[in-house]
């Protein structure tokens, strides 16, 4: 029985799929399976996942109609084999050939259950864009950072396969968020480490589910309200640590409609962060900027481009 078992969704993933395969196929470490979930697409993803099978017989693919991510990995969880490590990765991401050999000998023979890599975010044709950083928070144990926000890039992700056996799967009442509510039930009882070697390369792109705001808001607003209710005993401060969260997580929003000129609803999210954190500065400085109009904004980040280039 193969050590890791690798589990991924695909939906219409044609585009970045053979990147993803081929840095799975690449690694050092290769005792491993692939399970697949082709949830319901209707490009060529089946067709790229097919002819990869045909020479890695150690792929498991499913086909259905299309459920959702979250039912779709369940579905992957519930099959497979007997296997001492679970790893993720999303069908428009890489891995380093060393990702699973290094993971493993920081999992293996330790204290810990989840082991999460740094990395870089990558665009749509490779080029760095940024480096992920790793936050030493959201190391050893760490509900309590958990409860507040995420710092694990989904597919930097290598766990042991027994703690799924005790917490259970991914929550199918969340259609996003759902990957940080499993990290934040394994860091109730489990320690995590995070390893700052760059492993993984997250790509950013137009369909990414993070850019779906309304949907990423809405569930990390439910996360955070089961949260509160779910870890009550834990902590007897749960109640400021779940004001600091909705702060957290109204200024992230804010601060990102901000920057895409959707000054209504960055005014809305930024009027409730300073109504969980009055005392914030920065939440009331981008909440005047979010007050000076799209024209005056597009010309003060102009001005900042030149000196930046000036430099």
């Amino acid at each position: 029985m193969e050590t890791v078992a690798i589990v991924m969704t695909c939906f219409n993933s044609e585009r970045y799929l053979n990147q993803t395969l081929k840095s799975i196929a690449k690694q050092n470490f290769k005792d491993w399976k692939l399970y697949v979930n082709n949830d319901g697409s209707i490009d060529n993803t089946f067709k790229i996942l097919k002819k990869f099978k045909e020479k890695f017989k150690n792929t498991t693919i499913i086909n259905q109609k299309n459920s959702g991510q979250v039912k779709a990995k369940n579905k992957l969880l519930k099959i497979i084999d007997d296997h001492k490590y679970i790893a993720f990765i999303d069908s428009d991401d890489i891995w380093h050939t060393e990702k699973l050999a290094r993971q493993i000998k920081y999992l293996e023979g330790s204290k810990y259950s989840l082991c999460y890599t740094d990395g870089f975010y990558i665009n749509k044709n490779n080029s760095i864009l940024s480096e992920i950083g790793i936050n030493s928070q959201y190391s050893g144990s760490c509900l309590k950072s958990f409860l507040v926000s995420n710092a694990i890039v989904f597919s930097s992700v290598l766990i042991d396969s027994s703690i799924i056996n005790e917490i259970g799967f991914f929550d199918e009442s969340l259609d996003a968020c759902e990957n940080w509510d499993l990290w934040t039930r394994i860091a109730e009882k489990n320690e995590i480490i995070g390893i700052k070697e760059k492993l993984v390369y997250y790509r950013k792109h137009s369909n990414n589910m993070s850019l779906n705001i309304k949907k990423m808001l809405s569930n990390r607003l439910a996360l955070i309200n089961n949260n509160a209710k779910r870890y009550r005993n834990n902590f007897n401060d749960i109640d400021s640590i779940t004001q600091y969260a909705l702060y957290q997580c109204y200024y992230s929003f804010g601060k990102h409609e901000l920057w895409s000129l959707n000054l209504t609803e960055a005014k809305k999210n930024l009027l409730l962060a300073i109504k969980y954190k009055p005392l914030c500065l920065k939440s009331r400085i981008l909440y005047l900027k979010s007050c000076l109009g799209k024209s005056i904004i597009l010309f003060y980040r102009k001005i900042l481009n030149r000196r930046f280039y000036a430099r």
